[in-house]
């Protein structure tokens, strides 16, 4: 963890997160439980391993999202999936984001997933609505339009 905001957040400073928790399934093992959950046929299913940081640049620019589940915890690693995406535009009109772990770290919102949405929110001039919360400590948002950071260059 080598962000400043999220060597500084409640969940890392209290040992509740630390290098190793984010260990999660073998891309197999992802494959087989969304086979076993949802009997999606294999071939409609990709997976690509590794960091946000890594992969999420990597996919086609035509790719495009109705749906974004954000299951990265920190500030650092959801910046790297976001930023990606809106300055791609990947993200379709009337798409829902859903945050996961929106009110970890006591829900302060200079940390993570709330600190990433602030400021991709800013950056991207998006407009959305507030579509409730789900789960124990998730958050979903439904993106009505943005600015790209393509369109965004070409006002300068």
């Amino acid at each position: 963890i080598n962000n400043e905001s999220d060597q500084a957040s409640p969940q890392i400073q209290s040992g509740v997160w630390g290098e190793g928790f984010f260990k999660g399934l073998s891309a197999e093992q992802l494959v087989l439980n969304i086979i076993s959950a949802s009997n999606m046929p294999l071939e409609l299913i990709e997976v690509y391993p590794g960091w946000y940081s890594d992969t999420v640049p990597k996919l086609a620019d035509s790719s495009r999202f109705a749906l974004l589940h954000i299951d990265c915890d920190l500030y650092q690693s959801t910046m790297d999936v976001l930023d990606v995406c809106f300055s791609k535009n990947y993200i379709s009109t009337g798409a829902m984001i859903c945050f996961d772990d929106w009110n970890c770290n006591r829900a302060m919102p200079d940390h993570g997933e709330r600190k990433a949405w602030a400021e991709i929110i800013e950056k991207y001039q998006i407009d959305y609505s507030n579509a409730g919360s789900y789960s124990w400590s998730g958050q979903r948002f439904i993106v009505h339009q943005y600015q790209s950071y393509k369109q965004n260059e070409y006002k300068k």
